[in-house]
């Protein structure tokens, strides 16, 4: 009897991108775990930090949705994706040498207009190369295991410990070397993926279960709206959470990356099950259940932080919501919409998550947290998820019981 190999291209496409991703969120929470050491050394409020923390989602949302749309038309998507990560982990490392809020303000704009076309693109290669039953799965591994492995695991360990020994500019010029390693394994091993005739020639017609029911493209702007929640709920919180840990509960740096850890083990775990629940039980009931989950991480910082260890437990369960991220990002989308269009349009719904989610929303935290405490940032992030878990109400079933059941209706 045969048995299905390991080691397919798929697979290690999978694992590359996965790492690459990886990185790539491990360079840009770095100013967020930083931050209460950057704060210090730059005496800043806030409201600086919410604005820093933005600027790199200005430029991410604009370069995401133009590089998307070249990607979609002249079919050059590694070649995109290489130039992305080389340039956004070079950006990453001249991080370490602001001397002020606008220096630093500076070199995010510059990350996210490199960073722009990696997610999107990243999405695509894997929704071209994935076989149909596994592209949830795969986009939920490859965004899961990279963000909280890498950016949520390893990387506020690793980033506090060299603040602390050495300084948080330290931190930023070693962010940038894997990256520019990956790039090189990339260029070396993966290969430029190629659209099928069939649908490359379909045009703005969808295939498949989106074919059958037209009105499904109204997921694609949903799904922007419920990203922005999502984004709010993520970027938020990595933001302003370590400031709570430091100034309110009175943790250290060391400790408040050890927290950070601990919440990103739950996408090795919580989150990869999420998307293996979407699957197998459907996009939309997944995404409610786990949007009701995720208020736990910010009910757990405001009531539960006299103790850190049921604060931490909270917040890892919670954390399970970001095995949402992928549904709302690329595979909800790239099901409602014809394949040709999957870059601009996963790009066009990461670009207004990230101008709402990534930009105001922070802003508008730091600016609360300076007017009444640091308690505002998490009821804002309380606010963004419940309101995401009443719109996913309001979803389209793009994973539809005749497909989890095995008929053969194929998928977009």
């Amino acid at each position: 009897m045969n048995r299905p190999r390991l080691w397919t291209y798929e697979n290690g496409l999978l694992v590359l991108l996965t790492i690459s991703l990886g990185f790539t969120i491990w360079d840009r929470v770095a100013l967020t775990i930083l931050g209460p050491a950057i704060l210090s050394d730059l005496k800043l409020d806030n409201t600086a930090l919410g604005i820093m923390a933005s600027a790199l989602s200005v430029t991410l949302a604009l370069s995401g949705y133009y590089f998307g749309r070249i990607a979609d038309q002249s079919e050059s998507r590694k070649r995109l994706l290489l130039g992305g990560i080389l340039l956004f982990s070079l950006f990453s490392s001249i991080s370490g040498l602001a001397i002020s809020m606008l220096t630093l303000v500076a070199a995010r704009l510059f990350m996210g207009l490199t960073e722009g076309p990696i997610l999107p693109l990243s999405y695509s290669i894997i929704a071209l190369e994935s076989s149909p039953h596994r592209r949830g799965f795969n986009h939920g591994l490859m965004a899961n295991f990279a963000t909280c492995l890498l950016g949520g695991v390893f990387g506020p360990v690793i980033l506090t410990h060299l603040a602390t020994a050495y300084s948080w500019r330290v931190a930023f010029f070693v962010t940038g070397i894997p990256g520019l390693i990956m790039a090189a394994l990339i260029w070396r091993f993966v290969r430029e993926p190629k659209v099928p005739p069939a649908i490359a020639t379909a045009g703005a017609h969808p295939t498949g279960a989106a074919a059958m029911r037209p009105e499904m493209s109204r997921n694609v702007w949903l799904c922007a709206l419920l990203l922005c929640g999502l984004y709010t709920w993520l970027l938020v919180t990595l933001t302003f959470m370590p400031v709570y840990l430091v100034k309110v509960v009175g943790l250290s740096l060391i400790q408040t990356g050890n927290v950070a850890a601990i919440m990103g083990f739950s996408g090795l775990s919580l989150a990869i099950v999420v998307s293996w629940c979407a699957d197998r039980f459907g996009r939309k009931p997944t995404i409610i259940v786990s949007g009701l989950i995720g208020l736990l991480t910010p009910l757990g910082v405001l009531f539960a932080h006299q103790s850190v260890v049921l604060m931490t437990a909270l917040a890892f369960v919670g954390w399970s919501f970001i095995g949402c991220s992928p549904l709302f990002a690329g595979t909800i989308p790239s099901e409602s919409v014809a394949t040709i269009k999957a870059s601009r349009t996963v790009a066009l719904i990461i670009g207004v998550a990230e101008i709402i989610g990534g930009v105001l929303l922070p802003v508008a935290s730091g600016w609360a947290a300076d007017r009444w405490g640091l308690d505002a940032p998490m009821w804002v992030v309380f606010g963004a998820t419940l309101l995401t878990v009443i719109g996913s109400c309001f979803l389209i079933e793009t994973r539809p019981r005749a497909v989890r059941i095995g008929a053969a209706v194929p998928v977009a």
